[in-house]
């Protein structure tokens, strides 16, 4: 596997990057997307970003975010290399990665796995979000570190920590924080930001998921679920749902919170957070997710009620195993 220096050395060797990341991308892929750009820039190199998903709503905020460009605009790049950050490998990009050049492919993620497809895959589990590992290249040229990066940098890893409140949140990721904010982030701006400017529209989905709020196995597990029409009435795409996800994982004697949103018609999108040590990436990976232990998702091509069943008795049997 390689490692900060090895991502050091790719990035010197080429002049110009296809950036991307995963189909409806998060603010830990946005943020350091950004931030490997605008750091490229410093270098007097290119780096475009295009995505398969539009630019979330929540993070427009971000200094550089005009930058972030959806397939297929901006796919006449001229590029030597391909970066994929907080992703895989390109079959989780979306129709980005069914159309990149014959490239060299470069890796960053913090999500574990092996990959063999990648020239350059820096894969490190320890760190809490991508945007740490970015932070730890870009310190090998510190001065080039901007308010902008720092910002973008610093949003990726206090989301992608649950404002640092997730068993990921290392020492290691504290620091990097510190010194982002000692480059220019302003933590009460970035809270204000992205945590607090709820519209109607959100507070409506905020209800609507508060009082559907159910439980199984024995009060462990608590879910909720938001359909089309629900994002239909509050004016809103299921994108902004994203931080609702913690909703279900804040009700007392819950191990397990669940959220699931129509992100189209037949498929629903399940988020998994956890607490108490349970380990919520097996079930994502299970159903063909991943993520983290505490926090992690996937996909379903079934209708709501359907994908609710599925989700529920599988969580329903997990925590019975669990329990022995």
């Amino acid at each position: 596997m390689a490692n900060v220096s090895d991502l050091w050395s790719a990035i010197e060797r080429y002049s110009s990057f296809l950036i991307t990341s995963h189909v409806r991308p998060d603010p830990d892929a946005i943020g350091s997307e950004i931030a490997l750009s605008l750091f490229l820039g410093k270098l007097c190199k290119a780096g475009r970003i295009v995505n398969d998903s539009e630019l979330p709503t929540l993070c427009a905020f971000l200094p550089g975010s005009e930058s972030v460009l959806m397939y297929p605009e901006g796919m006449d790049f001229a590029y030597e290399a391909l970066v994929i950050l907080d992703a895989p490998d390109a079959t989780r990009t979306g129709a980005v990665g069914g159309k990149v050049r014959e490239v060299p492919v470069i890796v960053v993620d913090h999500h574990p796995y092996e990959n063999q497809m990648a020239d350059v895959a820096v894969i490190d589990p320890s760190s809490s979000s991508t945007g740490e590992i970015l932070h730890a290249l870009m310190s090998y040229r510190r001065k080039l570190i901007d308010e902008d990066i720092a910002t973008c940098l610093y949003t990726a890893i206090l989301t992608d920590t649950g404002r640092f409140s997730y068993a990921n949140t290392g020492r290691g990721t504290l620091e990097a924080a510190a010194d982002l904010v000692s480059l220019g982030a302003k933590p009460h701006w970035v809270a204000e930001n992205y945590y607090e400017r709820i519209s109607d529209g959100q507070m409506l989905l905020l209800g609507l998921a508060a009082t559907r709020m159910r439980r199984a196995a024995e009060g462990e597990v608590a879910y909720t679920t938001l359909g089309a029409e629900d994002f239909e009435q509050a004016g809103l795409g299921p994108d902004v749902a994203q931080e609702l996800a913690e909703l279900p994982r804040t009700v007392q004697g819950a191990k397990i919170g669940v959220l699931l949103r129509e992100i189209g018609e037949g498929k629903v999108k399940v988020s998994l957070r956890s607490k108490s040590g349970v380990d919520v990436k097996t079930v994502a990976e299970y159903f063909g997710g991943g993520g983290h232990k505490e926090a992690s998702g996937f996909l379903l091509e079934l209708p709501m009620r359907e994908a609710e069943i599925q989700v529920i008795r599988y969580l329903e049997e997990y925590l019975r195993k669990r329990h022995g």
